[in-house]
């Protein structure tokens, strides 16, 4: 069990934890290694939070380059408990400008709202423990589920799915930062137009196959910033498929 300073405040009894990748922190779907490191993560950010309640301890700054981080973790209601930690594995936000022309021709417009909740993996550790780092992303998905909310009235969508994380580089400008690449898939639910309209894209179902790909940088063990592209298509199966292409900027925060 973790012990108490002066102050009362919980002390980790080891290093302060981070978000587990591949073999830098542990597993690639942010689930710790021990009670130690989560207890130490939660430290950090009720440290940071007593700052702005007038705390006569002075936050952790450190780690907490973008203040929407702890907001993040407010907005959920508060920071995650253990059995919490086991299920829930992040939160993803951002803004993505709708339509973008880049596999087809633009004729939906305005900026769409996502926000996205990935879980931990369901692959228990000792399933992948022996596979080597190279491959084990693939065999460790995260499920996810997220929306996408358009600002002008026009498609708006739902999905959920898989998503696969492989780290590209490691210590990239501090000896714990890097960059994952995360590949996802799965189904779309939109409330678009399934067949021709000269403003709307032509779907041609409500239900799409949805691949994304997100590259990641993760500035500290719990926060990252990632540029995101997904792609919403019935890969031809319909009489009508314009697809939906969608990119932006995102923020996360792991649990």
């Amino acid at each position: 069990m973790p012990s108490t300073d002066a102050a009362g405040h919980l002390v980790p009894r080891g290093p302060t934890g981070g978000l587990l990748h591949g073999e830098i922190y542990g597993r690639s779907d942010g689930r710790n290694a021990s009670p130690d490191r989560s207890q130490a993560g939660l430290w950090r950010i009720g440290n940071f939070l007593n700052g702005f309640i007038g705390s006569d301890r002075q936050p952790d700054m450190r780690s907490e380059i973008f203040v929407v981080q702890p907001f993040l973790l407010t907005a959920l209601g508060a920071a995650p408990t253990a059995s919490a930690q086991d299920i829930v594995s992040e939160l993803r936000v951002g803004v993505l400008a709708h339509d973008v022309p880049i596999l087809g021709e633009q004729r939906e417009h305005g900026a769409d709202i996502n926000a996205e909740l990935r879980f931990v993996s369901p692959v228990p550790d000792s399933w992948v423990a022996d596979v080597s780092p190279l491959w084990r992303w693939m065999l460790d998905p995260r499920p996810n589920i997220g929306i996408d909310a358009n600002t002008s009235g026009y498609t708006s969508q739902a999905y959920f799915g898989l998503t696969w994380t492989a780290v590209l580089w490691q210590g990239v400008f501090a000896p714990r930062d890097h960059i994952d690449f995360d590949i996802g898939f799965g189904p779309a639910f939109n409330n678009g137009h399934t067949s021709g309209s000269g403003s709307h894209v032509s779907l041609g179902s409500n239900v799409l196959f949805h691949p994304s790909v997100e590259l990641v940088y993760w500035y500290a063990p719990r926060g990252n910033i990632s540029l995101y592209f997904e792609h919403s298509s019935d890969a031809g199966l319909a009489a009508n498929n314009a697809g939906l292409d969608n990119f932006g900027v995102r923020l996360g925060v792991a649990f």
